[in-house]
């Protein structure tokens, strides 16, 4: 097996995450405190919807664990290691964050263009693009159903970089030790996992963070474990298996959390390098713009609910408002931008 050619099916999952995310999105944004009631009073609750997001954030940290820990195998250096990682996460979040304070906000503000852009919190947006987080500009979206945020989706990112220092010196601490800590972390993956889940209520505000990490922590686990993976027999099986618990305990709330982290790593690495077709090599570049989808949806969907009043709107007509809207603009930030610090990013390394 060849971990080192392109994915097309891992490409297209992580484009089915990002759309994920804005249908998740939506119900709250559109609806505000109302949400839950039109989810419950429309039998969504039954596909668990609003836990969408959770399984979408889940799927793109499994990817990066598995990818990271990948990485780390090269031996790089960590000044290495770092610019990879910061070029890949922080030049378009700049882009977007800079997008919001210098369009996003002068547009929708209710405040004079002069007040907008003498407020000390329209500035101290930009350290969003530092990835220490700042939620509001002066004047944007205070009439919107939902509270002022312009981008809520953007707390990922410092857990996710986070997650990444983690791995690197992870790899530096146990490479080359033998299976006994290899069983001793599988173990200690075990007990996060139902720690986690069984403290959830007593742990709320770690929570949010610790379910990314753990999905991260899962992907290192799979990248380690990989030619285990791959030796499993009758992995059609398991594979079946995995898809029909998800089904089943998905839906139920309380469990939710618990069907992502067991059914969906393996439904992913089965996809992604057992099954033996790469089906969406046409869609490649819809995967490609994921994470530029990530970084714009939900300013979009708040611009959105803006325009039409406010709110509280439908929510299916800003999710198919906001899904067109957002790869007509991350398509063109990915194939003009994107693309080309990606091909800067290797000039400069080359010469580390």
């Amino acid at each position: 097996m060849n971990f080192n050619t392109k994915n097309y099916n891992y490409n297209f999952i992580r484009f089915i995450a990002a759309l994920m995310v804005i249908i998740s999105h939506s119900f709250a944004l559109s609806l505000g405190a109302s949400s839950q009631q039109y989810i419950d009073s429309h039998h969504l609750n039954l596909i668990n919807i609003n836990t969408w997001g959770f399984l979408a954030v889940a799927v793109f940290f499994f990817g990066s664990g598995f990818y990271i820990a990948k990485s780390c195998e090269r031996n790089e250096s960590f000044l290495v290691f770092l610019l990879k990682r910061l070029f890949k996460l922080l030049p378009m979040l700049i882009l977007v964050v800079l997008i919001s304070i210098f369009i996003i906000g002068p547009v929708f503000t209710t405040l004079p263009l002069k007040d907008y852009f003498s407020n000390i919190l329209t500035w101290k947006y930009l350290l969003n693009g530092i990835l220490i987080l700042q939620h509001n500009l002066p004047g944007v979206f205070t009439n919107n159903v939902y509270m002022p945020t312009v981008n809520g989706a953007l707390w990922t990112l410092p857990v996710e970089f986070l997650c990444y220092l983690f791995c690197y010196i992870f790899y530096k601490i146990f490479k080359n030790k033998d299976n006994i800590v290899n069983r001793i972390m599988l173990v200690l993956s075990v007990i996060v996992i139902l720690g986690a889940f069984l403290l959830q209520s007593h742990i709320s505000s770690l929570y949010d963070a610790l379910c990314p990490a753990i999905s991260f922590w899962l992907g290192i686990q799979y990248w380690i474990n990989r030619e285990h993976l791959l030796n499993i027999k009758k992995p059609q099986v398991l594979f079946i298996a995995s898809i029909i618990l998800f089904v089943l305990v998905f839906p139920v709330k309380s469990l939710s959390a618990l069907a992502v982290w067991i059914c969906v790593p393996y439904f992913m690495f089965y996809v992604m390098f057992i099954s033996k077709h790469q089906h969406f090599q046409k869609a490649e570049i819809l995967g490609d713009c994921s994470y530029c989808m990530y970084l714009i949806g939900f300013p979009i969907q708040q611009s959105i609910v803006y325009v039409m009043g406010g709110g509280p709107i439908n929510p299916f007509i800003n999710i198919i408002i906001a899904i067109i809207i957002d790869i007509a603009i991350a398509l063109p930030m990915h194939i003009f931008i994107e693309r080309r610090v990606e091909k800067l990013t290797k000039k400069i390394l080359k010469k580390k």
